[in-house]
C-alpha cells in the first residue's frame, strides 16, 4: 500500500514460476485507519505466516497465520497483533524465529530497533532505543549470525522518498546499541550515476532524445545531465536548457557536496 485508500490494502500472492496471481490474497486493513500505511511486510520461511507493519506511532505489527490450504484469513481470530513501540515502523524482518521491527526516525522517542519471538508472544526486547547520526531510516536485513543492516533510504509513500545519508549501517550481534558497529558510506554521488553510451550525432541535422529518471539515488542529486563533445570525445561540456527545446530539464542535478559535475554553459 502506498496510498490512503482501503482499495490498496491487500497483499496479492504470485506464482514463483511466472508471477501470475495465485488467488491467495490478504486484505490486511481490518480495524486500522487507511492513513496508517503498511510500510513493509515479511514472510516466515518456516510456516508462511505474514508479518505486516503499519505507519502508526505506537508501532502496530500484525502476524497473519497461513492456513492449511495456503490461504490467509483477515479476521481478528486469524491474526496476532502487538504494539512494539517502534514508532511508524518502517521495516519488519523475520529471521531464525525472531521478528525485528525498526522505527523510521532516529530520536529515542521513536523507539529504535525492537525484537520479539515469532508468533508475537513473549514480550518485546529493545535492541537499541535510538539511532545516532540523525535522519530517517529504511529497510533492514538480518543475517544468520543475527548481525543487522539498516539502510538510510526512507520511503514514505509512492511519491515521497528521502535518502539524506546515502549509507548502510551495520550492527554486529554482540554490539547492539544506538551507534552502529560500522557505517558503509556515504559514497560520492557520482559513483552511482547511470551513463548512456556515447551517441555520434556528427551527421545529424537535429537530435531528439527521451529518457526516464528513477529518483532517490542520492538526496537532491536526481535528474538528467547531458554533455556534448565537439572534438571526438576529448573534452565534454554540459548542455543546459538554453540549448534545448521541448520539455527540457525539470530541475537540475546538484553540483555540491563533492559532486564533481561541471554545469557551466556549453
Amino acid at each position: 500500500q502506498t496510498y490512503s485508500s482501503n482499495a490498496y490494502r491487500k497483499i496479492v500472492g504470485l506464482s514463483t514460476s511466472n508471477l501470475a496471481t495465485n488467488g491467495k490474497t490478504l486484505n490486511y486493513g481490518s480495524g486500522v485507519s487507511s492513513s496508517y500505511y503498511s510500510q513493509d511486510l515479511d514472510a516466515d520461511e518456516n510456516n508462511g505466516d505474514l508479518y505486516v507493519t503499519y505507519r502508526e506511532f505506537s508501532g502496530r505489527l500484525r502476524q497473519y497465520e497461513r492456513l492449511s490450504d495456503g490461504t490467509y484469513c483477515a479476521t481478528s481470530s486469524c491474526y496476532n497483533q502487538i504494539y512494539s513501540g517502534a514508532a511508524y515502523g518502517i521495516s519488519v524482518e523475520v529471521h531464525d524465529n525472531y521478528v525485528y521491527h525498526s522505527a523510521y526516525y532516529y530520536l529515542s522517542s521513536y523507539g529504535g530497533m525492537k525484537r520479539m519471538s515469532t508468533g508475537l508472544s513473549g514480550g518485546v526486547t529493545t535492541l537499541w532505543g535510538s539511532y545516532s547520526g540523525g535522519q530517517y531510516k529504511g529497510s533492514i536485513a538480518v543475517t544468520d549470525d543475527a548481525d543487522i543492516y539498516v539502510s538510510s533510504n526512507y520511503a514514505y509513500s509512492y511519491s515521497s522518498f528521502s535518502n539524506y545519508q546515502d549509507a548502510v549501517y551495520f550492527w554486529d550481534s554482540g554490539d547492539y546499541g544506538s551507534v552502529p558497529t560500522k557505517t558503509l558510506g556515504p559514497k560520492p554521488p557520482y559513483l552511482a550515476v547511470l551513463t548512456t553510451p556515447t551517441i555520434n550525432a556528427e551527421d545529424a541535422v537535429g537530435l531528439k532524445m527521451s529518457f526516464k529518471s528513477s529518483f532517490n539515488f542520492y538526496y537532491m542529486y536526481e535528474g538528467a545531465y547531458m554533455e556534448i563533445s565537439k572534438d571526438g570525445g576529448s573534452t565534454w561540456t554540459y548542455v543546459d536548457n538554453g540549448h534545448l527545446s521541448g520539455n527540457k530539464y525539470y530541475g537540475t542535478t546538484y553540483a555540491t557536496y563533492d559532486n564533481p559535475l561541471d554545469i557551466t554553459r556549453a
